[in-house]
């Protein structure tokens, strides 16, 4: 990601968080096609903030 957003090594904990909040918003098999923050809340999660890594607000 950080290759991609052409961002140097020092947001590399960003990415990481950013990776991860990624990952528990995105369906899985073991989960039966459910996201783990809906697993775990009961509710679909709200994607509507996502945007693209490194981009500008």
């Amino acid at each position: 990601m950080m290759l991609g957003a052409s961002l140097s090594t020092s947001y590399w904990a960003d990415d990481v968080v950013c990776a991860a909040y990624v990952r528990n918003h995105c369906p899985t098999k073991v989960l039966d096609g459910k996201t783990p923050i809906e697993a775990l809340l009961g509710t679909p999660p709200d994607i509507s903030n996502l945007c693209v890594f490194g981009c500008k607000v």
